[in-house]
């Protein structure tokens, strides 16, 4: 993640490593090198450096003499899913893998994970929540601007050509619900609480109405997260009172984190990379909490799609592989080859309209006096 900083880091703390460096390899092109021998990287992992140009799909010359590196440095991109070569003969006797298996260049996790579940047209979002949340919007155009630079956000080149990912993030999300039910439920600390337990606390919030009867929990726990781009930020806790047990706190906490996703979706709505009514694919391991999601539909008044699909990314990444190997002839051929059950949250509209009135009168007000 952000490779030029790292770069620019050991020129200055360890010089002398910095002036060994012969390559600059990600951890995808590490791996193709040493499976087949080859140099390579894809578009998207590219765009994580921050020394890629996304319109002209190379190396920025501007930004390579600005940070003071080498082009040299840097494996030659490509599309994700393009075969770069096969596996070396040692390779082969080391792993047992067939030495005519095609190696192929892959893709960012959550944009493979995007693949795989049929996120692929412009307009489309994703939600990947697990310890932290991405909220990924697909576009056909790469339009960096001020705005979602000030957000925090992130685009890369998306693992379908001429498309664009836009990436949002709240760097601890399923990570502070499974906190907050070990504090309240278990014994402080994670791993402390059983699924059994887990689902006792995720039944009881459900059962709250919305509001959590006044208390507001902001889970800007490891920072705000987009689209506020505090880094400094922290939780808090607002309208408590001695009547709070420990689902409406519970609660609060998955309201939070729904209204995280609205303000992501407004801000992708206003810079016009989201419709109006956009739907949410929603994957990860928090999709088990179910109350979660239906919560989410009816704060940001969006359909919340959850594929059954257990490992999305890696399924992502296969179907690159597929690609390489000209099993499947574009992304969308890929994707559309994947077949899986959906479960969709629907938004209840006496809900919707509750919710809409304590994000205008009590949460905005809130999150906008605390940041």
């Amino acid at each position: 993640m952000f490779g030029v900083n790292k770069l620019l880091w050991l020129r200055n703390h360890v010089p002398q490593v910095f002036a060994r460096i012969h390559r600059w390899l990600s951890i995808e092109d590490f791996v193709l090198w040493k499976l087949s021998g080859s140099f390579a990287t894809d578009y998207s992992i590219a765009s994580r450096t921050m020394l890629f140009d996304q319109q002209t799909l190379t190396w920025s010359e501007p930004l390579l003499e600005q940070a003071g590196l080498s082009a040299e440095w840097f494996s030659p991109a490509f599309p994700s899913g393009t075969a770069i070569g096969t596996v070396r003969k040692e390779v082969a006797e080391m792993t047992g893998i067939p030495q005519q298996a095609i190696v192929s260049t892959g893709g960012h996790d959550h944009l493979c994970g995007a693949l795989a579940t049929g996120v692929t047209l412009p307009g489309q979002l994703l939600e990947s929540m697990g310890t932290a949340s991405v909220v990924l919007a697909v576009s056909n155009t790469f339009s960096p601007g001020r705005e979602l630079f000030e957000a925090g956000c992130t685009s890369y080149t998306y693992v379908i050509q001429h498309t664009y990912a836009t990436l949002g993030m709240l760097n601890y999300a399923g990570g502070a619900l499974e906190w907050i039910v070990a504090l309240l439920y278990g014994q402080g600390k994670h791993g402390s609480v059983s699924p059994e337990i887990y689902a006792q606390a995720l039944r009881e919030a459900a059962d709250v109405p919305p509001g959590s009867r006044g208390a507001i929990i902001l889970p800007s726990f490891l920072g705000s997260g987009t689209p506020y781009g505090q880094h400094a930020a922290r939780g808090a806790m607002l309208g408590l009172t001695p009547s709070h047990n420990r689902p409406e706190l519970v609660r609060a906490l998955m309201e939070g984190l729904a209204y995280w996703l609205r303000d992501n979706v407004e801000m992708f709505r206003k810079l016009g990379i989201a419709p109006p009514q956009p739907e949410i694919t929603v994957i990860g391991g928090t999709t088990q909490a179910t109350p979660l999601l239906q919560i989410k539909a009816e704060i940001t008044g969006c359909p919340i799609q959850v594929p059954h699909i257990t490992e999305a990314a890696a399924t992502g990444a296969a179907l690159l592989a597929g690609m390489g190997a000209h099993i499947f002839h574009s992304g969308e051929e890929a994707a559309s080859s994947v077949k899986h059950t959906v479960h969709v949250y629907r938004p209840d509209t006496k809900a919707v309209e509750i919710y809409n009135s304590l994000y205008e009168q009590t949460y905005l007000p809130a999150r906008h006096l605390y940041i």
